[in-house]
């Protein structure tokens, strides 16, 4: 059986050369490799007689006429995200009336309190992403009445990186929505999901960590 993942790495690694197929982020530490997975469990395939070994997860390994495929699976993230929308007869943190374009002066930007809380803090090289789908032209994220973050909507989810702003175990945010000009057609070419009322999908997407280390 051939590994079937999408990308194909090939490095040298402390004076070997080798080649590994994994399907997310992959990064040569000098001292080890480290592995970036966005999903709970996730597999890495090495051509050769190469061996791999973790000090901190435990993994399962399939020999191959090929090389190796070993399997590992990471702790379920547990947190909590609440999305709260501030009322229109509530001031809001900005205004951000000049950027409002032709069409669009009726329609008031919508501001979102959002708040996170993680039941365990990150692991070392783990990081968490807001990754946020919004009906609109301009979206903002403020922590603490800063300006931290912003997107003209692509069609795309926009998607906000936490560890650096992350202190403790709680943080909370607030996005801020500017509405589209509704007097002109704008072509996306795809098309984001959100709930009916306009009220933003937000998600959170936990990228976990893993150090290999290549056996002499």
């Amino acid at each position: 059986t051939e590994p079937d993942a999408d990308q194909l790495y090939r490095l040298r690694h402390k004076e070997r050369e080798l080649i590994l197929f994994y399907d997310d982020i992959l990064l040569d530490r000098q001292t080890c490799l480290e592995l970036k997975c966005g999903r709970d469990d996730g597999k890495i395939a090495v051509y050769g007689d190469h061996r791999l070994r973790s000090g901190a997860q435990d993994m399962t390994v399939r020999e191959y006429g090929w090389g190796r495929e070993y399997r590992f699976e990471f702790s379920r993230p547990q947190y909590d995200l609440s999305v709260l929308e501030v009322p229109p007869e509530e001031p809001y943190l900005q205004e951000f009336a000049y950027l409002r374009t032709d069409g669009a002066e009726t329609e008031r930007s919508r501001q979102f309190n959002l708040r996170l809380k993680l039941a365990v803090p990150l692991a070392e090289g783990d990081d968490i992403f807001l990754e946020i789908s919004y009906p609109g032209d301009v979206a903002h994220l403020y922590l603490a009445g800063r300006l931290i973050a912003d997107d003209f909507c692509k069609g795309i989810p926009w998607r906000v990186g936490l560890k650096r702003f992350l202190q403790g175990m709680q943080i909370d945010l607030v996005l801020q929505i500017i509405p589209c000009n509704t007097a002109k057609d704008i072509y996306l070419e795809r098309k984001l999901k959100y709930s009916d009322d306009g009220q933003p999908a937000v998600h959170i997407q936990y990228q976990h960590s893993l150090r290999l280390e290549v056996e002499e």
